[in-house]
């Protein structure tokens, strides 16, 4: 396994946890940044201990997954307030 997917996945971990701390997010896209930092945290074990045993990293593996839920469930999150947004857009100007 390569150490670069290490350093994304701890940015990850960087990333969700910093925003989760953001007081302009919604709870729903908090707690998608918590299963995502959840996940990730859980790949980054896995990855280093990987690396200083010499063994094998599976290709599927629970963090890994845990990890893609995160990013699945914010981005349909993310999609829900976009057509929120632009709904009221609609209601607003229907003309634009």
């Amino acid at each position: 396994m390569s150490p670069a997917y290490l350093v994304v996945t701890s940015w990850l971990v960087v990333a969700a946890l910093w925003m989760m701390t953001a007081t302009g997010n919604t709870r729903r896209i908090k707690l998608c940044c918590a299963v995502l930092a959840a996940g990730a945290i859980v790949d980054v074990f896995g990855l280093a201990r990987a690396m200083l045993d010499g063994s094998a990293y599976a290709t599927i593996w629970p963090g890994e997954l845990v990890l893609n839920a995160g990013v699945t469930l914010l981005m349909c999150e993310w999609i829900r307030l976009d057509r929120r947004q632009r709904a009221r857009r609609v209601a607003r100007d229907p003309d634009a």
